[in-house]
């Protein structure tokens, strides 16, 4: 009798054991899981062999040329797969959603912007013109007003394309800025693949278990890869749109001119400067942090700090001497005062306090035209410099599609001197 209790207690004691260590290595997996999902963005990518190439802009004085070795206003669709040489074309291999990851000899993909200023006899027919080679191009207009035009055009045409565009008039300025993002592109596809395979994980391990507890916290985890795996998707999307469609912005001037011509007021020769289509101050990448909206991509790889969403909106960040010394609101009435003589529209302004506790004076203007574009003046003071942050709108599709949220990312602006 006592053998065969003696027995019976052991059996007993083995099924507890075995509960006990199934519980336990569902608890280990979980925790190995989310230890995976919470760490996978310190993980150091692999780097591209090549060096990455930094922005650069060029500006050519007035004359010079520069050469590089729904219907119309809709683009094309997009090529389910893209390639390139590296030297100016739409470049890196990727499917429709960026599902696979591109080969480890993948030629450097490279974002190419390009400024011209042409002055011009007639602005109709030069911009019937413009549209009708960007078409022909395989390219799109992006945004047209009275006197500006943005075009998007294949990275295999670009070089071509811009050299037509800038015998259409005297050429009075060009400026090209290039931008590689393959080290970009393949750190956030490494970061997708890896929290999709942590999802996939999680989503095996939610099958098996059975305590609600536990079911919750793998649901809760899910979700937030979910929403991590989207985000870096727009990016991706994001990116491999400005690699295959280059944007090239015209500025046309007529020889003889209706409207009453510019005034500038600053006594400042850097606000008198200051455009809404290219950059005009330097403004090194590291010594802004901002976190933008997933559909913009910061060109981390570049000289100036400069982020570009798939609809041309672009958002620049440059620095000057504070000199006079001033403050913000200073500084942000000097630039009103000129903007004034330019017959810019103020439609906005106010204080945006930072989470580093910077007071950020801003306003926005809009150009008077039939479609007009809008431009934001961002200024701030740390010790002896001015930091601007500048956003470029292209029409008002734009302005009302990104500024709430962009207003939100510079709430989260850090600067270093």
């Amino acid at each position: 009798m006592k053998k065969i209790f003696y027995i019976i207690t052991l059996l007993l004691i083995s099924a507890c054991s075995s509960m006990y260590k199934n519980k336990s290595e569902s608890a280990d997996t979980m925790s190995a899981a989310q230890e995976q999902v919470m760490n996978y963005e310190d993980e150091a990518p692999p780097q591209p062999s090549k060096k990455a190439m930094t922005e650069r802009a060029v500006m050519s004085p007035p004359g010079e040329d520069i050469s590089m070795s729904k219907d119309m206003m809709e683009p094309p669709s997009m090529p389910s797969t893209v390639t390139g040489s590296g030297t100016g074309s739409g470049s890196g291999a990727v499917t429709d959603s960026t599902e696979s990851q591109p080969s480890q000899k993948t030629a450097p993909m490279i974002v190419y912007r390009g400024y011209l200023k042409l002055q011009v006899r007639r602005l109709k027919e030069t911009m019937d013109e413009i549209s009708k080679k960007a078409t022909a191009a395989k390219g799109y207009i992006e945004s047209m007003s009275d006197t500006v035009i943005v075009v998007r055009i294949p990275g295999d045409n670009f070089e071509e394309t811009i050299t037509e565009f800038s015998k259409m008039g005297e050429l009075l300025s060009k400026t090209i800025e290039a931008s590689e993002v393959t080290a970009q592109f393949s750190d956030l596809l490494q970061r997708k693949n890896v929290a999709e395979a942590s999802r996939e994980r999680l989503l095996e391990l939610l099958a098996k278990e059975t305590d609600s507890r536990q079911r919750l916290r793998i649901l809760q985890e899910i979700q937030r890869l979910t929403e991590q795996i989207e985000s870096i998707s727009s990016t991706l999307k994001t990116i491999q749109n400005l690699v295959d469609y280059f944007t090239i912005t015209i500025e046309l001037v007529p020889v003889i001119s209706t409207d009453q011509s510019t005034t500038h007021n600053s006594p400042f020769t850097w606000i008198n400067n200051l455009s809404p289509y290219y950059a005009t101050l330097n403004g090194k990448t590291e010594k802004f942090k901002m976190k933008l909206p997933d559909n913009f991509v910061t060109f981390s790889k570049s000289e100036n700090f400069t982020a570009q969403s798939a609809d041309t909106t672009i958002i620049r960040g440059a620095i000057t001497d504070n000199n006079p010394k001033g403050t913000p609101l200073f500084w942000n009435d000097a630039i009103n005062f000129e903007m004034e003589g330019r017959g810019e529209k103020l439609i906005d302004n106010g204080i945006i306090n930072s989470k580093s506790k910077l007071e950020i004076r801003y306003s926005i203007y809009k150009n008077d035209d039939i479609k007009p574009r809008w431009y934001f003046l961002g200024v701030t003071v740390k010790d002896n410099k001015v930091f601007l942050i500048e956003i470029f709108y292209p029409n008002e599709d734009s302005f009302n599609n990104h500024n709430k949220k962009l207003l939100e990312a510079i709430k989260t602006l850090e600067v270093q001197l």
